[in-house]
Protein backbone atom coordinates (compact mmCIF):
# COMPACT_ATOMS: atom_id res chain seq x y z
CA UNK A 1 0.00 0.00 0.00
CA UNK A 2 1.84 3.06 -0.81
CA UNK A 3 0.52 6.99 -0.32
CA UNK A 4 0.74 10.30 -1.21
CA UNK A 5 1.72 11.57 1.90
CA UNK A 6 5.39 13.12 2.03
CA UNK A 7 7.86 12.05 4.73
CA UNK A 8 7.96 14.24 7.86
CA UNK A 9 11.24 15.99 8.14
CA UNK A 10 12.56 17.85 11.09
CA UNK A 11 15.98 19.07 12.52
CA UNK A 12 17.31 20.66 15.61
CA UNK A 13 17.86 23.93 15.91
CA UNK A 14 21.26 23.76 16.91
CA UNK A 15 21.86 22.53 13.60
CA UNK A 16 20.71 25.44 11.54
CA UNK A 17 23.26 27.76 11.05
CA UNK A 18 20.94 31.18 9.72
CA UNK A 19 20.06 34.12 10.92
CA UNK A 20 17.28 34.50 12.80
CA UNK A 21 14.34 36.84 10.73
CA UNK A 22 11.15 37.66 11.71
CA UNK A 23 8.78 40.00 9.30
CA UNK A 24 7.06 43.00 10.98
CA UNK A 25 3.64 43.54 9.61
CA UNK A 26 1.41 46.25 10.48
CA UNK A 27 -0.38 47.72 13.96
CA UNK A 28 -3.93 48.29 14.13
CA UNK A 29 -6.95 49.16 17.29
CA UNK A 30 -8.14 51.60 19.43
CA UNK A 31 -5.43 53.33 20.65
CA UNK A 32 -5.83 56.17 23.73
CA UNK A 33 -3.85 58.50 21.89
CA UNK A 34 -7.16 58.57 19.40
CA UNK A 35 -9.61 58.22 22.28
CA UNK A 36 -11.17 61.73 22.38
CA UNK A 37 -11.26 61.40 18.22
CA UNK A 38 -13.05 57.96 18.36
CA UNK A 39 -16.49 60.30 19.39
CA UNK A 40 -16.17 63.21 17.53
CA UNK A 41 -14.80 62.18 14.01
CA UNK A 42 -12.82 65.04 13.60
CA UNK A 43 -9.63 64.58 12.31
CA UNK A 44 -8.87 67.99 10.90
CA UNK A 45 -6.04 68.97 13.74
CA UNK A 46 -4.51 65.77 13.38
CA UNK A 47 -0.91 65.20 13.20
CA UNK A 48 0.55 62.77 12.21
CA UNK A 49 2.62 60.09 14.71
CA UNK A 50 6.06 58.51 13.92
CA UNK A 51 6.16 54.95 14.78
CA UNK A 52 9.42 52.70 14.81
CA UNK A 53 9.66 49.39 16.36
CA UNK A 54 12.51 48.49 18.78
CA UNK A 55 13.66 44.60 18.91
CA UNK A 56 15.69 42.80 21.24
CA UNK A 57 16.07 38.98 21.12
CA UNK A 58 16.45 37.07 24.40
CA UNK A 59 17.89 33.21 25.90
CA UNK A 60 16.86 33.33 29.00
CA UNK A 61 17.23 37.32 30.94
CA UNK A 62 20.16 37.98 28.70
CA UNK A 63 20.40 39.76 25.56
CA UNK A 64 21.30 38.37 22.07
CA UNK A 65 23.02 39.83 19.67
CA UNK A 66 22.08 43.79 19.59
CA UNK A 67 19.03 45.73 19.44
CA UNK A 68 17.67 46.11 15.98
CA UNK A 69 15.12 49.22 14.73
CA UNK A 70 13.00 49.25 12.38
CA UNK A 71 12.64 51.81 9.53
CA UNK A 72 9.98 54.86 10.53
CA UNK A 73 5.81 54.29 9.67
CA UNK A 74 3.46 56.70 9.98
CA UNK A 75 -0.16 56.29 11.25
CA UNK A 76 -2.75 56.36 8.74
CA UNK A 77 -6.10 56.59 9.05
CA UNK A 78 -8.10 53.45 7.46
CA UNK A 79 -10.50 54.44 5.04
CA UNK A 80 -12.61 50.67 5.65
CA UNK A 81 -12.90 50.63 9.42
CA UNK A 82 -12.01 54.37 10.82
CA UNK A 83 -9.17 52.75 12.72
CA UNK A 84 -5.47 54.20 12.79
CA UNK A 85 -3.41 51.94 11.57
CA UNK A 86 0.40 51.58 10.57
CA UNK A 87 2.52 49.29 7.86
CA UNK A 88 5.90 48.40 7.63
CA UNK A 89 6.23 45.38 5.62
CA UNK A 90 9.73 44.55 6.99
CA UNK A 91 12.08 41.70 7.21
CA UNK A 92 14.29 42.04 10.04
CA UNK A 93 17.22 40.13 10.13
CA UNK A 94 18.65 39.81 13.67
CA UNK A 95 22.01 38.99 14.91
CA UNK A 96 21.95 35.56 16.57
CA UNK A 97 22.20 32.77 14.37
CA UNK A 98 19.05 29.60 15.31
CA UNK A 99 21.84 27.38 16.58
CA UNK A 100 22.17 30.11 19.37
CA UNK A 101 18.70 29.91 20.66
CA UNK A 102 17.77 28.08 23.82
CA UNK A 103 14.03 27.04 24.55
CA UNK A 104 13.47 29.58 26.83
CA UNK A 105 14.96 32.21 23.91
CA UNK A 106 11.92 35.28 23.49
CA UNK A 107 11.59 38.29 21.20
CA UNK A 108 10.91 41.46 23.11
CA UNK A 109 9.06 44.07 20.82
CA UNK A 110 8.55 47.54 21.84
CA UNK A 111 6.55 50.18 19.58
CA UNK A 112 8.03 54.02 19.64
CA UNK A 113 5.70 57.08 18.91
CA UNK A 114 6.87 60.52 18.63
CA UNK A 115 5.86 63.89 16.85
CA UNK A 116 7.12 67.34 16.08
CA UNK A 117 8.21 68.95 18.69
CA UNK A 118 7.73 65.81 21.19
CA UNK A 119 10.26 63.24 22.70
CA UNK A 120 10.05 59.54 21.58
CA UNK A 121 7.58 57.65 24.53
CA UNK A 122 6.27 53.62 24.30
CA UNK A 123 3.20 53.27 22.43
CA UNK A 124 3.46 49.29 24.25
CA UNK A 125 5.45 46.50 24.10
CA UNK A 126 5.36 42.93 24.20
CA UNK A 127 7.48 39.91 24.51
CA UNK A 128 6.82 36.57 22.32
CA UNK A 129 8.28 33.42 22.96
CA UNK A 130 10.24 31.63 20.07
CA UNK A 131 9.59 28.05 20.70
CA UNK A 132 5.93 26.89 21.58
CA UNK A 133 5.74 24.52 24.87
CA UNK A 134 6.44 21.17 23.01
CA UNK A 135 9.93 23.00 22.39
CA UNK A 136 9.27 23.53 18.53
CA UNK A 137 10.08 26.99 16.96
CA UNK A 138 6.82 28.95 16.30
CA UNK A 139 6.53 29.92 12.66
CA UNK A 140 3.99 31.72 10.50
CA UNK A 141 1.81 34.83 11.41
CA UNK A 142 1.70 35.40 15.35
CA UNK A 143 -0.49 38.23 16.86
CA UNK A 144 0.97 40.56 19.64
CA UNK A 145 -1.15 42.01 22.34
CA UNK A 146 0.51 45.57 23.22
CA UNK A 147 0.63 46.74 26.82
CA UNK A 148 -0.56 50.23 26.39
CA UNK A 149 2.31 52.85 27.30
CA UNK A 150 5.01 50.10 28.30
CA UNK A 151 8.50 49.23 27.29
CA UNK A 152 8.89 44.99 26.71
CA UNK A 153 9.04 43.37 29.93
CA UNK A 154 12.10 41.35 29.71
CA UNK A 155 12.31 39.53 33.28
CA UNK A 156 10.79 36.07 32.93
CA UNK A 157 7.68 35.71 33.95
CA UNK A 158 6.92 38.98 31.74
CA UNK A 159 4.71 41.70 32.70
CA UNK A 160 4.21 42.42 29.01
CA UNK A 161 3.36 38.84 27.45
CA UNK A 162 2.76 39.04 23.71
CA UNK A 163 -0.17 36.40 24.46
CA UNK A 164 -3.21 37.31 26.84
CA UNK A 165 -2.91 35.07 29.94
CA UNK A 166 -5.48 32.37 29.74
CA UNK A 167 -7.04 33.39 32.80
CA UNK A 168 -7.72 36.76 31.75
CA UNK A 169 -8.92 35.98 28.32
CA UNK A 170 -12.07 35.16 29.45
CA UNK A 171 -14.56 32.48 27.80
CA UNK A 172 -13.76 33.17 24.16
CA UNK A 173 -10.15 33.05 24.59
CA UNK A 174 -10.34 29.00 25.77
CA UNK A 175 -12.71 28.43 23.38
Amino acid sequence: MTTNTPPFRFCLSSDVNLQVAVKLGSLFGALPYFEDRWHTDDWSDYRPYSLFVTLSLYNNEERLGVDYCSEFAEFQVNSDSGCPAASWDEWITLSAKFRDLLPTSFLAVTVWHFSEGQAREALGGATISLFSKKGRLKTGKQSLRLWSGLVADVTQPSSTPGKEPVATRGELGSV
